[in-house]
């Protein structure tokens, strides 16, 4: 008989070795933390069992050492299954999981009970002491939100430590030890049905087996007709500790078969979304507004992907974010975002997401939430709650240069199920197409706006030339009638001639500047110094007309060849255009309210930019401001519609850029970009970087 029971035990241990195997396989292929705790739980029971199987002589020291191993290799095992299905953790600055500070205190009490074997009054109140803090971890882990109902919990708790007080008084230390690991069994099959919201087959083993396990050792108690059948039915609990393993290896190759359906399932729905994406018309330069693809894009968004609200966050020209479309979302959150937007710039959003690497989801997204950053840029008192912002999946745009140039926004997950990157692949390409698009419609524009004034350029030139000549003449001889008339009214209207004739040799030789424009006087010159200039003369003027003029310079600025005079000029003109504007905003709609004009410089990819903003009417045609004679001011007003070509034409003299946009929802703006020196640049760069 106890040869077949040893075959029996070996024939036990070898097939719980080979399922240990299979369990630390799946580790490396899954890299799951849950798979390795089951692995070491049971080669904790698997060295169990080979413990017994070692001999010990009764008084022996080996055999007291072996009882405590083998009593340490049932309680752990337990701890670290229920450890698995609850990953919680004790505390707020050193964050213990919850089996790990249960563990502690019933180990010591393992130890020590198998140390002391005599009972005694200070022994008592020490085990005591160690199976109180055992069942106050438990009652705290069982009370967490979402486990087990609190009433159940403290009664559960209650019990066992009544339980454990009269073992320990009665000198039954070793009782406790089973009596924590069968509460750990309980509270691991409860844990376990908790995680499986499905009930299949090996859920159901498995939990069964878990609560056999809890049990069984207790009918030890029940006074069996004789030794063979009880020891019959103790040998039974190998076996369901058999089964229970088998079960948990059920459970791994029954969530491999659901993440491969999974992994199917997402890889149809990526194809899809993608199908669904394909179907945007992305052309900016078919004059489609860019709010309305925007719109369109986030509808898309939120009918393919796994989110049912989506919004676009794009830069408006002082690289501030605004809320250029939205699907889904209720009014408050979209109003919350567009605030956000409008008080955050790109860098500061790139910087709030670099700081929060931990919350990375996969490729360029991030899950993020938003609420200090919408406080942050909200006045003191404002800052209602929004629901909805503290989960936040953010996809940023990112243009060539890898400079952040928007973001999608996505919330209300359509299942409870994890996020998978997967699931977002499909709405990075689109981030990454639509970021391209959109630097390709600036590029196109810029192309197309150097072309359009070449052409203008080359016909006003022409038109300069034919007509100097004959205006030459007509100059001259005003002059003469000036000079011979005797009659004062043909002197007066002879003066009339000349003076008109000057005005208009003037616009000739802006038209040939405006053609061949010819750096002239070009120095080192320090841009920021101009615009304070400029900002000191200009703002209180302004003030008293209800406008305030901002301006913000960047540190250790380079400075740029250029024409100092010629670069004021620019800057003077573009800040009474933005005036002009805000006057004939007010003129319009008879509301005298306060407006701001932003003079911003920064240094942006080896160029200054230059900003002016304003918050009038904006442009009736941005493509077109640049025209010579273009101008929607009144006909006999002053100006010939030549102020933003000179600016032009002094940009190309500079080999820089100029454009002009229209701000959301109102206003205007102008950027004018100047190559700086590179090697000064570089310097500069080096400084900065010594700085941070």
């Amino acid at each position: 008989m106890g040869s077949a029971a040893d075959v029996s035990q070996t024939q036990l241990t070898a097939m719980l070795a080979v399922l240990a195997a299979v369990f630390y396989l799946q580790y490396q292929r899954s890299r799951e933390p849950m798979t390795l705790m089951w692995f070491w739980g049971w080669m904790l029971v698997l060295l169990r069992l080979v413990l017994l199987h070692i001999p010990a002589t009764h008084g022996h020291p080996w055999a007291r050492t072996r009882e405590i191993l083998c009593n340490l290799c049932v309680i752990l095992p337990a701890l670290i299954f229920i450890g698995s299905f609850s990953p919680d953790r004790l505390g707020r600055r050193i964050r213990i999981p919850y089996y790990a500070a249960m563990a502690i205190p019933i180990a010591i009490y393992t130890v020590l009970q198998g140390l002391w074997l005599a009972p005694t009054p200070m022994r008592s109140a020490a085990l005591f002491a160690l199976a109180v803090a055992t069942m106050v971890v438990t009652g705290l882990w069982a009370m967490k939100p979402g486990y087990l109902p609190p009433a159940l919990t403290l009664s559960v708790t209650g019990c066992a430590l009544l339980i454990s007080t009269l073992n320990i008084r009665a000198g039954n230390y070793g009782e406790n030890i089973f009596l924590v690991t069968s509460l750990a069994n309980i509270f691991t099959a409860f844990f376990l049905l908790r995680k499986y919201r499905e009930r299949s087959a090996a859920v159901r083993l498995t939990a069964i087996s878990f609560l056999l396990w809890a049990v069984w050792p207790w009918l030890h108690t029940v006074q069996w007709s004789g030794a063979a059948m009880a020891n019959a039915f103790m040998a039974a609990l190998g076996p369901i500790r058999l089964l229970a393993a088998l079960g948990m290896v059920l459970l791994l190759l029954d969530a491999e078969i659901r993440a491969n359906i999974r992994a199917k399932e997402r890889e149809r729905r990526a194809r899809m979304e993608m199908g669904l994406y394909s179907t945007l018309d992305l052309n900016l330069n078919s004059g489609k507004p860019l709010r309305s693809v925007a719109g369109e894009v986030c509808r898309k968004v939120a009918a393919g992907s796994v989110f049912e609200q989506a919004a676009l966050l794009l830069p408006d020209p002082e690289n501030h974010l605004y809320l250029a479309g939205h699907c889904g979302m209720e009014v408050g959150m979209a109003s919350a975002l567009d605030a956000l937007g409008r008080g955050t710039s790109t860098a500061q959003l790139a910087r709030f997401i670099e700081e929060r690497p931990g919350m990375a989801l996969a490729g360029s997204s991030f899950r993020l939430d938003l609420r200090p950053l919408l406080d942050s840029v909200q006045a003191a008192g404002d800052n209602l709650p929004v629901p909805g912002l503290a989960s936040i999946v953010a996809v940023p745009m990112y243009s060539a240069a890898g400079l952040m140039r928007g973001a999608f926004l996505l919330a209300g997950q359509r299942s409870d199920d994890r996020l998978h990157p997967d699931d977002l692949l499909a709405v990075e390409a689109l981030a990454s197409k639509l970021a391209i698009a959109i630097e390709n419609d600036a590029l196109t524009q810029r192309i197309m706006q150097s072309h359009k004034l070449a052409g203008l350029g080359r016909l006003a030139g022409g038109v300069a030339h034919e007509l100097n000549n004959p205006l030459t003449v007509v100059m001259g001889y005003a002059e003469m009638i000036a000079e011979m008339a005797g009659d004062r009214s043909i002197r007066e209207q002879a003066a009339i001639i000349h003076a008109e004739s000057l005005r208009m040799k003037r616009i000739i030789e802006s038209l040939i500047r405006f053609w061949k424009p010819s750096p002239q006087g070009f120095q080192q010159v320090e841009v920021g110094d101009i615009l304070r200039d400029i900002h000191r003369l200009r703002a209180p003027e302004l003030e008293r007309s209800g406008i305030a003029l901002h301006l913000t310079i960047a540190d250790n600025l380079p400075t740029v060849p250029g024409n100092e005079g010629h670069l004021k000029q620019v800057f003077l003109q573009l800040l009474n255009n933005s005036v002009d504007a805000i006057q004939r905003s007010e003129a319009g709609t008879g509301e005298h309210k306060r407006h701001r004009i932003r003079m911003d410089l920064s240094l942006h990819l080896g160029r200054l930019h230059i900003l002016f903003s304003d918050t009038g009417s904006g442009f009736a045609d941005p493509s077109r401001v640049f025209d010579p004679f273009f101008t929607t001011k009144q006909p006999g007003s002053e100006g010939a519609g030549l102020g933003l070509s000179m600016c032009y034409s002094v940009a190309r003299e500079h080999r820089g850029e100029i454009s002009a946009f229209n701000m959301p929802p109102d206003g205007a703006a102008v950027v004018l970009e100047l190559p700086v020196d590179t090697e000064q640049e570089r310097e500069m760069e080096g400084a900065s970087a010594v700085a941070r």
